[in-house]
């Protein structure tokens, strides 16, 4: 799937004909709010997961906190894991992307997010670079490794970042984010969170952040 939003990004809006044109596997548009591509991976079970991506360009670094901001929100998909930044190396204009490039990996190395980031030559080889991506995960050879939740989770929070005891009280309470978002939506959970994080104010922040993803999906 891709997200429809492509159609109104300049450096991207041929993708979607592009996809479109392909005649297998079949793509659809679709509204995402996550990520710009998802493709399904299904593990030894048969249980199918989505792959995720963001495409990014120099222009998108032109706008940095909207662009911090999605990423954190990537990374916090599927608890970081089948995720990934595809990221234009030459736009339309011929700019060079390369310094972009180096940005995009410095902005992660301060979000301490391990995210990787795919480097692309032509938007012809978008296609090809997601399923080599997908191929790859399904021999079990994983290019994007896992984000700790621990790493994440200072940025779980409705304002400022969540403190470093906040943080580890929490995830000695749970044992990952699903545990933390069903205690967060229930009154027993939010008294208990209430209880266990000496600061109330990083309580309630935390509280409201997972009220306002349950309430954005």
């Amino acid at each position: 799937m891709f997200s429809s939003s492509l159609r109104k990004r300049p450096q991207w809006e041929s993708v979607p004909s592009n996809l479109l044109s392909i005649p297998a596997p079949q793509w659809q548009e679709k509204t995402l709010n996550t990520h710009d591509i998802d493709v399904p991976v299904y593990g030894s079970g048969g249980h199918e997961q989505r792959m995720c991506f963001l495409l990014l360009s120099a222009s998108d670094l032109d706008t940095q906190e909207e662009v911090v901001e999605r990423v954190e929100r990537l990374s916090l998909f599927n608890e970081g894991q089948h995720v990934g930044i595809v990221f234009l190396l030459k736009e339309k204009d011929g700019k060079n992307g390369f310094t972009a490039y180096i940005k995009l990996q410095t902005i992660l190395l301060d979000l301490r997010l391990e995210v990787s980031i795919i480097p692309l030559n032509s938007l012809r080889a978008l296609s090809t670079a997601i399923f080599v991506c997908q191929r790859q995960l399904l021999l079990a050879k994983p290019i994007i490794a896992p984000v700790s939740p621990v790493t994440i989770l200072p940025h779980c929070a409705a304002r400022a970042q969540l403190l470093e005891h906040t943080r580890n009280v929490l995830s000695d309470m749970f044992h990952g984010f699903s545990e933390l978002a069903a205690a967060a939506t229930t009154e027993d959970g939010q008294n208990a969170i209430k209880e266990y994080v000496p600061d109330k104010g990083q309580a309630e922040q935390a509280i409201e952040f997972w009220l306002s993803e349950y309430v954005a999906e």
